[in-house]
């Protein structure tokens, strides 16, 4: 509502004032006033009520007031010549296209989820994450100069409501373990709810050495298809051997999702 509401009730206070040389307000002011009720979507009500009252008592003296008796209903009491752009605009506004649940529905969706290290310093990305390019470049920016590498990935196919259990492997080498990713994805008006647990382990540091800690990860958002978020960041020490000492590198580990229709392929 807000995206267009108030300047096309703004647009219609300036016009109403065209033809004096005081502004759209303070000439309405001196008109004879009428009370008129309107009817709103019920989830608009507030929204529309509050921009109007606003807008009326814009000029030096308020030239009406806008009150609501009900969701759905607006009395407003304004000048007369105001009242028909007021009753054109209302009408004129559409309400944000919704997502219908029985439209996500049509095909199982794919859900993606890339652990990605980043590693202080300036680097070349690990190829594998091309398709991460703009979220990444995002995450630099916040950064600094930090290059990307693939720690794990793993991936879930499922119908909205389904729940999904799958495990991965995590690291390489001798450090190398298992991760489990657990989530559902549920179908809301704004767009499609992601319910996410992951557990997974990090190098943490020691006083001689580099130890490894579980770390549990949940949360809830909304999500668009083919949106690309990062869910978290975990700040975390590179367990690579050292030399002479040295302090372990401080990186941070990214964990990214994406969510689409899956292929038919």
């Amino acid at each position: 509502m807000k995206r267009i509401l108030l300047p096309a009730l703004l647009s219609l206070f300036t016009l109403a004032g065209c033809g004096s040389d005081k502004t759209g307000v303070s000439d309405a002011s001196d008109k004879a006033v009428e009370m008129r009720v309107y009817q709103v979507a019920p989830e608009d009500t507030s929204a529309v009520t509050d921009t109007l009252n606003k807008l009326l008592a814009a000029g030096e003296k308020a030239i009406g007031r806008a009150t609501s008796p009900s969701p759905g209903q607006i009395v407003v009491l304004a000048p007369a010549s105001l009242q028909g752009s007021i009753a054109d605009t209302l009408k004129s506004i559409k309400p944000i296209a919704k997502a219908k649940p029985d439209a996500l529905t049509a095909k199982p969706l794919q859900l993606s989820f890339w652990n990605v290290d980043a590693i202080p310093g300036k680097g070349a990305d690990d190829p594998a994450l091309t398709t991460l390019g703009e979220a990444l470049q995002k995450v630099r920016q916040n950064l600094g100069d930090v290059h990307f590498q693939l720690n794990s990935r793993a991936s879930g196919v499922s119908s909205l409501g389904q729940p999904v259990a799958t495990t991965y492997t995590s690291g390489a080498g001798v450090s190398a373990h298992t991760g489990n990713l657990r989530y559902s994805l549920s179908p809301k008006p704004e767009g499609i709810l992601l319910d996410i647990h992951l557990a997974d382990m990090a190098p943490q540091a020691a006083s001689s050495m580099t130890q490894y800690a579980e770390i549990q990860f949940s949360t809830a958002v909304i999500i668009a298809l083919g949106q690309t978020i990062v869910l978290s960041d975990v700040p975390l020490l590179d367990a690579s051997p050292k030399a002479n000492g040295e302090t372990p590198t401080k990186t941070v580990r990214l964990n990214i999702i994406r969510v689409e229709e899956a292929s038919s392929k």
